[in-house]
């Protein structure tokens, strides 16, 4: 899909914000945020927050963390993205964990190009699982981040056992801010759909929902489900179908054969 197509799918108003004057904070946890913003002198600010992993950081992703942006310039408040790593489904449930479409540093990286001021990256460990969606808002959003707007896309569930929405974030004093999905070709854009595009073979209809080139991500991604290292990572890959693959794999044994370049 043309590039200038898929940049019709998110609102023109998403792009609103003032321009970044400097690089995106990187905060690894809440007792580093305080000190960095709170005892060192910096501006107190309130924050308008949104959380999740944003892997990928497709055009559903691109549409929350564009608004998130626009609304803190609005407002005089820090954009902020409250994320998690490692991946919670590697933490608590490893062995169904999904392989990633970004690294961290990916991620953060496509975040910054959006424009937020700063992203907070929670250790997803035992304490953090078992944290109720209640002390979540109370710990994080409230007491560090100073919280007063949380945009939010489809199916947003926080806290122990997902148990916190958005209605726990309304009843805790906190504004909201909803951003419908975004759709391609009548479908919604998500990590999942992403992925189940790229182990079927179809890396244009992936590159399309993320809006730019996927070839990097498709390799760490080979990488992990197979469990092997690549040798390279060229432009212009094309990934076998199941049963290309799986007849590839017969002929040339484990670890070979899962993925073909374009002459």
């Amino acid at each position: 899909m043309p590039p200038e197509k898929r940049k019709s799918l998110i609102p023109p108003t998403l792009f609103a914000g003032r321009p970044r004057r400097e690089p995106m904070a990187r905060v690894y946890s809440a007792e580093e945020w305080v000190d960095r913003f709170h005892r060192r002198g910096g501006k107190r600010k309130t924050t308008v927050v949104t959380i999740g992993n944003f892997d990928g950081v497709h055009l559903g992703h691109q549409a929350i963390l564009r608004e998130t942006a626009g609304m803190g310039g609005g407002t005089n408040s820090m954009s902020v993205a409250l994320t998690f790593f490692p991946h919670p489904t590697r933490f608590l449930r490893p062995s169904q964990a999904p392989p990633l479409l970004m690294t961290l540093e990916q991620r953060l990286t496509a975040i910054e190009e959006l424009r937020i001021d700063a992203t907070l990256i929670l250790r997803f460990d035992e304490s953090l699982a078992r944290l109720s969606p209640a002390d979540f808002v109370k710990k994080y959003l409230k007491e560090t981040l100073r919280t007063r707007n949380v945009v939010y896309g489809e199916n947003f569930r926080f806290g122990y056992q997902k148990a916190g929405d958005a209605s726990t974030l309304y009843d805790m004093g906190i504004d909201l801010y909803p951003c419908a999905p975004v759709k391609l070709n009548g479908m919604v854009i998500s990590s999942t759909a992403i992925r189940n595009a790229i182990f079927e073979g179809r890396v244009d209809g992936a590159d399309g929902s993320v809006g730019s080139d996927l070839d990097d991500r498709v390799w760490i991604m080979l990488e992990e489900r197979f469990e092997v290292m690549m040798p390279a990572r060229p432009r212009g890959l094309r990934i076998f179908r199941p049963q290309q693959r799986d007849e590839k794999r017969g002929e040339q044994g484990q670890g070979g054969g899962q993925v073909e370049h374009r002459p």
